[in-house]
């Protein structure tokens, strides 16, 4: 579990009361939607829209656990899961059988199925591992196309369809008056030599 700061790093670091937009139940999908541009994190960053934003969470959360496996070891069942779930297991509700029961609903059908013989069979057990972080940067990409869940089906939504776009005569102007921007920068830093 991730540590907490000392007592004195606490008193000057962390506020005393909580935000008004701050979350009051943790939702664990946003722990998968959080990109450091590690090799442990998917290659793209998502764009959330409000309205869109449980389907894109949910798409967020099976994109992020590929790298989850479900495997038969001897007698067992073996889950192996990013060490992000072990760092913020409190998120997922503070054991791991709360966690595997919240991220099982994002494992293909398949790894389902692995872990159903559990329930089937009194000698099977389940054995979560967690693989480890690496935190190598990687090159990142915006992902705007996601994916809406209905059932255990994932379909394509594209959630800027309903948005309103600058139009490219507008976005040709804006860069524009951007360049002269810039360029009374470069005037006025040449003025100070």
């Amino acid at each position: 579990a991730m540590g907490y700061p000392s007592q004195f790093g606490a008193k000057l670091s962390l506020p005393k009361s909580q935000f008004g937009f701050a979350l009051k139940v943790p939702d664990f999908r946003i722990n998968f939607a959080l990109n450091c541009g590690s090799l442990s994190c998917p290659s793209k960053v998502s764009i959330f829209k409000g309205e869109l934003l449980d389907y894109q969470l949910d798409s967020t959360a099976v994109s992020f656990l590929q790298a989850a496996k479900v495997q038969f070891e001897n007698n067992d069942v073996v889950v192996q899961l990013p060490q992000v779930c072990q760092w913020y297991i409190d998120d997922f509700g503070g054991n791991v059988l709360n966690l595997l029961d919240k991220v099982e609903a994002f494992f293909s059908d398949d790894d389902q199925d692995k872990l159903k013989t559990v329930d089937e069979d009194d000698e099977r057990t389940i054995i979560i591992k967690y693989v480890p972080f690496v935190y190598e940067c990687r090159t990142l990409t915006l992902e705007a196309q996601r994916t809406r869940r209905s059932g255990r089906n994932f379909e394509d939504i594209d959630p800027f369809a309903d948005s309103d776009f600058v139009e490219e005569e507008e976005l040709e102007s804006i860069e524009a008056d951007d360049e002269l921007d810039d360029d009374d920068e470069d005037v006025e830093d040449d003025d100070n030599f």
